[in-house]
Order: C-alpha cells, then structure tokens, then sequence
C-alpha cells in the first residue's frame, strides 16, 4: 500500500505542468505531469531517491529534502503543509526563517528576462537564481544553498565588486537586515546558533553586529566586475515577498546606459 509521502509526492508530480516549472509546454507526455527526471533534477535530487520516496521505500526524507520538493513543484502553501505532515514532519511556521519559494516568486526568477535575479531567505541562503545572474557573476557566482552572510564575511565573497566604498555600505546593510531577522525568528535555533557562529568566527561582522543600526535593503548602484566586459554598473533593488519573508535581488539598467548593452550580450550566451 503507498504511503501518505509515496500518495502526496506522485499526485503533485501528476498535476504540476512543465511549463509551471520552466520547462517547455508541448510534446508529447506518456503520462501527465512532470517527468521523475525532471522533479529530480529541480530539487537537486537524484533520480533514485525520488523513486525509493515515491514507491514508499524512503518515507522520512529530511526538512530541506522536502523543502527542495515543494520548490521544485511550485506548491502552494496548502500542498506545502500536506507534504511536510505526509513526511512526518512538522509544517514550517512564521516562527522559522522559510525556504519555500511562492509560485509567483519563481514565475518572476523564470520570466523577468534581461535582469539578473536572485532570491534569498531572511538569513540570506541563496534558494534561486536566472541564468543571466550566473553569466554576470562568473566564477565568483554562488552556489545554491550558499549563505551570502558567510560568503562575505568568511570568505571575501565581494571580491568581485571594485568598489571599496560599495563593499563597506553593503556590508553594514547586510548585518543590518540579519539582525532585523534575528528578532523576527526568536525560536529558530538553527538561524540563531548561525549567527553566534558569524559573531565567533569573524571579528568584522562582530563589530558591526555590536554597533549597527537595524534597517531594511534601499536602492543603490552596484558595480560587478565581469572578467570578459570589465566593470558593470548596475542598478541593484531588493523587493521582499511578505509571505514567506523572502529577498529578490534584482539588478536592472537604464536603456540608454552601457550596462543595458553588457547585461544583451550576457542575456544572448546565458541562454544559449
């Protein structure tokens, strides 16, 4: 008999259309639906877990495993619920920073072409990105799952930004916006014990945790570096989805400036 897991997981994956998803509609489809192959691949999942899930084999998969699936299914929030009690766990709350990324939130990822796009939780965990946001940032791009937090002040992450002056302001803005989460998830242990972690480990996020004053992302000029069209400077905004308390990192241009043509000729190689 399937379990409530193996029910659940093969009913969203029957009912999600490709195209809902970024895959192209059409062609031709022995069953309906998403193709195991294709759920595995945007939960960065592999094949055969997804099976041994589905075929009720593996009933238990972690909290970031099922947050992976409901990402990578475009749930909404009702879905997200029945998915996390099917796995025997319990449904993330407003409590904990969330993972989960609205529909919506995806759709503008997928479909704001022209702009490089990125989306984060309230502690800055990387959870989406387009393809024009990999090809602007090259080599010094995220992965996904990377903590910006750590990344800038553990590992130099903003050595790709040339200006000294910028990486000082968005420094400050970062520990600032972290620490408004800090008091917004009281009970998340795993988001608290990160941040006694970046105190420890990392004398400049402890200074300016100490000394900053809590406020939220403005507008602002970013600068990237690309190593193949030198210097591009962008506008940089960062609209919060009030759902799930996200980040959307959005760099845009003017038509009339340089960028708009780098950012062109970076949209023609992303999407090749």
């Amino acid at each position: 008999m399937p379990t409530p897991l193996a029910k659940a997981l093969r009913g969203l994956r029957d009912r999600t259309q490709p195209e809902d998803v970024g895959y192209p509609a059409g062609g031709r489809r022995r069953v309906p639906g998403l193709r195991r192959e294709e759920v595995a691949a945007l939960a960065n999942l592999s094949v055969d877990y997804l099976v041994q899930m589905e075929q009720g084999r593996a009933d238990r998969p972690s909290a970031p495993v099922v947050a992976a699936l409901c990402r990578a299914l475009s749930v909404s929030r009702h879905d997200r619920e029945h998915l996390y009690l099917a796995a025997g766990l319990h449904p993330p709350s407003q409590q904990f920073v969330s993972q989960h990324i609205p529909a919506g939130v995806q759709r503008i990822t997928r479909q704001l072409h022209g702009c490089p796009v990125a989306v984060y939780d309230a502690a800055w965990t990387l959870l989406a990105r387009n393809p024009l946001w990999v090809a602007l940032h090259g080599s010094s791009v995220s992965e996904l799952g990377e903590n910006l937090v750590a990344s800038v002040f553990l590992h130099d992450g903003l050595h790709h930004v040339p200006d000294l002056g910028h990486r000082e302001r968005f420094k400050d803005a970062l520990v600032s916006d972290v620490l408004i989460s800090y008091g917004r998830y009281p009970h998340d242990v795993r988001f608290r014990r990160f941040v006694e972690e970046m105190r420890r480990d990392s004398e400049d996020f402890a200074r300016r945790w100490a000394s900053t004053v809590p406020q939220t992302f403005g507008a602002e000029k970013k600068t990237v570096h690309h190593p193949v069209l030198g210097d591009v400077t962008l506008d940089c905004d960062v609209l919060t989805d009030s759902e799930e308390d996200l980040r959307i990192v959005v760099y845009t241009a003017a038509a009339s400036d340089q960028a708009a043509q780098q950012l062109a000729f970076l949209d023609v190689g992303s999407t090749r």
